[in-house]
């Protein structure tokens, strides 16, 4: 019996041990694959794999903000172009008597302009690294619309051909903005003695760039649109007064002997044989008490008193003294990059803001500076100087016209026309014998024999 316990409490004792080797299965530690085992990496040897920058995604990189600023861009208007006796322009079928090219729309538009330091870059915020911005305006140059005639009849079209008017009109001048001038032959009644007759008159109007006729066609004039405002004539009263478009009323009643349109904030206005200004509201800002006046420009205005003439501010405060002759109609214009043309003597030249000459009075005739050059006359023959007075090309022409936005000018051999670049070199040979203007939006027009084309700075015929 002994020997029987004895083994039991052998077997017994051996369990025991046995259970206790025996892993408790909630702390198994599970078998590792050595395939799958992540080997440790010495800092030192890790290398940075490198990046194909082509491989980049761009949506994923971060992007500054540029330090430049994106001017739009001029979208080239269509080209006048002529097939047989019908006219058109690139892209629509020639199908009228006459246009008028596209007219560039001057349109204010507000963007942002980088902060610059004094050394000209751009001021970026140590913080952000963002490029601190100011706004801004620009003025954009985009023709929308042209006047298309077909039979005796204006009418507009857009750029793409379609029509915003039907030729209707006697007469449809370019747009300003958002308004043209137009008018129409009408039949009215005009009183002749005793009597009502029937007689045709031109009566002009506004339409808008919906072809909305927004000032109704039954005034004797309407010289054109400057600054949302009109100045209109009637006969009848044989005055004039100022309408502004954008308020749909007068400003002033039909009160002056003659009526400028708007610049720089003032139109002058004559009254009681006086001239003076007004400002857009339609206020007497400046008395009528000159012998004659010319438009605001830069601040000033030229004025004519005591024989002489001289300048004044918006308020009407003499600020170059009287003491100029006046050149011609064509020269006698305003302030412009801080000159104006005045005769002195026998001589024309540009005075600066302070009366001072810029340029001496040393030409017989002048033109007023284009794309930083100006015509100038000396012994009767025609050249061109730089704002600094300097002779770009000495005077050799018989006449010339002023430098395009293509800088080429119009000059004249003999009897026909021709063009000259800023160096004095013929760019084109005279063999026209009209031209009309000089190049906008790099095309001029042109005659040709009995017949008018448009040529480009190459030119090249349309």
């Amino acid at each position: 019996m002994k020997k029987i316990f004895f083994i039991i409490v052998a077997l017994f004792l051996v369990n025991i041990a046995t259970a206790q080797k025996k892993p408790d299965p909630k702390k198994v530690t599970p078998k590792v694959d050595p395939k799958k085992v992540t080997p440790k990496v010495d800092p030192k040897k890790v290398v940075t794999p490198k990046v194909d920058p082509k491989k980049v995604d761009p949506k994923a990189v971060k992007k500054e903000e540029p330090p430049v600023i994106d001017f739009p861009k001029i979208v080239p208007d269509p080209i006048p172009t002529r097939k047989g006796d019908k006219w058109s322009f690139t892209g629509i079928t020639a199908t009228f008597d006459n246009i008028k090219p596209f007219k560039p729309l001057l349109r204010p538009k507000k963007i942002k302009v980088n902060i610059l330091d004094a050394t000209g870059k751009p001021v970026q915020d140590p913080k952000t690294k963002k490029f601190n911005q100011k706004d801004s305006t620009i003025i954009e140059e985009y023709a929308l619309f042209a006047a298309v005639k077909t039979g005796e009849k204006w009418g507009y079209i857009d750029r793409t051909g379609k029509s915003l008017v039907a030729p209707k009109y006697y007469e449809a001048r370019s747009f300003t903005n958002n308004y043209a001038v137009v008018s129409s032959e009408q039949k009215v009644k005009v009183k002749v003695g005793d009597t009502e007759e029937e007689e045709l008159k031109i009566l002009y109007g506004v339409i808008d760039d919906k072809g909305v006729e927004v000032v109704p066609l039954k005034y004797d004039n309407i010289t054109e649109v400057s600054e949302d405002i009109i100045d209109i004539f009637d006969a009848e009263k044989g005055k004039m007064g100022y309408f502004n478009l954008k308020t749909n009323k007068f400003i002033t009643d039909l009160k002056y002997e003659n009526a400028n349109p708007f610049r720089d904030g003032r139109a002058a206005v004559r009254r009681g044989g006086k001239w003076g200004f007004i400002d857009a509201t339609g206020k007497e800002v400046i008395s009528p008490t000159f012998d004659d006046v010319k438009d605001f420009g830069e601040g000033l205005a030229r004025a004519y008193k005591n024989l002489k003439w001289g300048f004044i501010d918006k308020n009407g405060n003499e600020s170059i003294a009287y003491k100029y002759q006046n050149p011609d109609e064509t020269t006698a214009l305003p302030f412009l990059n801080g000159m104006a043309i005045v005769r002195s003597g026998s001589g024309e030249g540009w005075i600066d803001r302070k009366g001072q000459f810029r340029i001496n009075p040393d030409y017989s005739d002048t033109r007023p500076f284009s794309n930083k050059l100006a015509a100038v006359q000396k012994a009767d023959k025609w050249g061109f100087i730089d704002v600094t007075g300097k002779v770009i090309i000495p005077p050799k022409f018989a006449a010339v016209g002023d430098f395009g936005d293509v800088g080429l000018a119009p000059f004249r051999e003999g009897q026909n026309w021709g063009f000259v670049d800023s160096k004095g070199i013929i760019a084109i040979k005279p063999a026209y014998s009209e031209i009309e203007g000089t190049f906008a939006r790099g095309m001029v027009k042109v005659k040709k024999g009995n017949a008018y084309l448009y040529i480009d700075k190459a030119g090249k015929e349309y």
